[in-house]
């Protein structure tokens, strides 16, 4: 009597693998989108962090920018390593040391140095890890800022040239986790100018070395705040309750439709859109910019 033994044909097997293949790399897929999203949200988060601890800073009556610098590390770094003293009389906390304050009419370059403003020749140049102090934060984003942080433009007007109204000013290179590849190591860059204008902009740097967050709006998006925009506008009668969505834009767009807004040559170029809408540049979670 012949046996027959019970199990799969080649095809089964073969159309078994396929399915299996097909399932993994839908999954590898669904996976790397959502990766993807989750490194996004840092250039938010390393953003707004920044941006509400420097406002924080102003709203505590901070005017220089050491000083705001300082409450910036404080508030942000993993270390919390700026200690909270006071200088003596005659002298300016420079990066958590006392130094002698500059005579009137000198700043202090990036060598710790007393000069002239005119003297200040040398090519602009963004902070990296060797030239500036460091604010490390627990999530593994970085800030970068001058050494010896004084008042003044900080080699900021060597790239925007003059800024009506403007006298401080100082430049930052942000750092935050990528999805590693061969080109990235891991992290991105993004360059920042703080500018004391307006209450303080924090001004995405568009350049070849820096992620273009000034015109992301998928990373960075922005809004102008007219006081109605995202909230009840009908506060008396509550039950006639009407809402304004905000209209998402890139900071570019937003920063230039903004009324009184101020040229700053060489960062931020509005050309090509009226400044005919008054408020004042919000930024948003991308998660909520729908």
């Amino acid at each position: 009597m012949k046996k027959f033994f019970r199990g799969f044909t080649l095809a089964e097997l073969l159309l078994c693998v396929g399915i299996i293949g097909i399932v993994s790399a839908m999954g590898m897929t669904v996976a790397k989108i959502g990766t993807d999203k989750a490194y996004n949200s840092y250039y938010y988060a390393g953003y707004i962090n920044l941006y509400n601890a420097i406002a924080d800073a102003k709203s505590q009556g901070k005017e220089t920018n050491n000083d705001i610098m300082n409450h910036a590390r404080d508030l942000l770094s993993k270390d919390n390593v700026v200690a909270n003293f006071e200088c003596p009389a005659g002298q300016e906390k420079v990066n958590g040391v006392c130094q002698d304050i500059c005579p009137e009419g000198k700043i202090r370059d990036e060598n710790g140095v007393c000069r002239a403003p005119e003297e200040e020749q040398e090519a602009f140049v963004w902070p990296t890890p060797d030239n500036s102090v460091v604010i490390e934060t627990v999530n593994g984003i970085k800030y970068y800022y001058p050494n010896n942080l004084s008042d003044g433009m900080n080699g900021v007007q060597q790239l925007t040239g003059e800024i009506s109204g403007v006298t401080n000013a100082f430049p930052i290179t942000m750092t935050v986790p990528q999805r590693q590849t061969r080109a990235n190591n891991g992290i991105a860059t993004v360059h920042l100018i703080y500018i004391d204008l307006n209450g303080g902009y924090l001004i995405p740097v568009t350049d070849d070395a820096s992620v273009d967050l000034q015109n992301r709006r998928d990373l960075l998006p922005a809004y102008i705040d007219n006081g109605k925009v995202g909230r009840n506008s009908n506060i008396i009668n509550r039950n006639n309750w009407t809402y304004e969505r905000p209209a998402y834009r890139s900071y570019r767009e937003t920063y230039c439709l903004l009324r009184g807004r101020t040229v700053i040559n060489n960062v931020i170029s509005c050309d090509g859109i009226s400044a005919n809408q008054a408020g004042v540049l919000a930024i948003t979670n991308p998660q909520k910019a729908r």
